[in-house]
């Protein structure tokens, strides 16, 4: 299994995107933000591979 390389967070829940089928992890993310566009807040993190810093870093904010 590929490792998770996007996250989004949602009233207090995590999903997590991994690439495959031809896609990228955040291709699939930003599927999942089109469909749900406007329901609730979400938060998309992309993973920070480097050895310093926050595992995960907040890219962007789509509100509600």
């Amino acid at each position: 299994m590929e490792k998770q390389e996007v996250k989004i967070e949602y009233n207090n829940n995590k999903v997590f995107f991994f690439k495959h089928s031809f896609k990228t992890a955040l291709e699939h993310a930003n599927d999942f933000i089109e469909r749900n566009k406007g329901k609730f807040e979400m938060k998309l993190f992309i993973l920070n591979e480097r050895n310093f810093w926050r595992k995960w870093k907040l890219t962007k904010v789509y509100k509600k």
